[in-house]
């Protein structure tokens, strides 16, 4: 009787664990909405923050995408501190992407096939960046920092990846904005020099 016992109380613990145990792997996966009705899927990581590890949207209608700072999880929230693997893969509406501060790493195939993306703002925070982050995708300015830009200057980004290095003080917006500024001096200056018929290559030669 006393070994019936224990052999079903043995097995009810066993159970027991093993349910506890697939309702943590559960509750560590959790889908967050945003404002504009992205749908971005979470992991928890060993060390308390989240890893975004998947966007879905079937129609994503603003092109112009902030990854949120932080995630909630079971009614916890949590610092978002990676991009995961193939994370945005086939997001090809998305024009731009800002990543936030607190973000360390950007996985695998992260933008893989985001055709459309032009441009992608990188936090001060960022230590590694995989080389094949942005496979498939066409021409992208990427806003980074002197402390972090030498991720995108190895082989596998050169082919596609224009680099734009801000200062220690200086936004990405900043940036976006000194640029225009440039463009429209330099385009006000072909259209002085058009008019007494002298074009930029033979204004650079005299």
């Amino acid at each position: 009787m006393k070994k019936t016992f224990k052999k079903t109380l043995s097995l009810l613990l066993t159970l027991v664990m093993i349910f506890g145990a697939v309702s943590v792997c559960a509750s560590a996966i959790e889908i967050n909405i945003d404002v504009n009705a992205l749908a971005y899927e979470f992991r928890v990581n060993e060390y308390g923050t989240a890893t975004l590890t998947k966007v879905t949207n079937a129609l994503i209608f603003d092109t112009d995408v902030v990854i949120p700072d932080t995630a909630t999880i079971d009614n916890v929230k949590y610092a978002v501190q990676g991009i995961g693997s193939a994370a945005f893969s086939g997001c090809n509406k998305i024009t731009s992407i800002t990543i936030p501060e607190g973000v360390t790493s950007i996985g695998s195939r992260a933008f893989e096939n985001c055709t459309s993306l032009a441009t992608v703002n990188i936090p001060r925070t960022l230590a590694r960046c995989e080389y094949d982050a942005f496979n498939g995708c066409g021409r992208v300015t990427v806003n980074c920092y002197k402390s972090n830009y030498q991720f995108f200057t190895v082989y596998g980004f050169n082919s596609n990846i224009e680099i734009n290095v801000l200062d220690a003080g200086q936004t990405p917006e900043q940036a976006i904005k000194v640029n225009n500024i440039l463009e429209m001096i330099k385009t006000i200056i072909y259209k002085i020099l058009s008019i007494f018929g002298i074009s930029f290559s033979n204004a650079k030669a005299a």
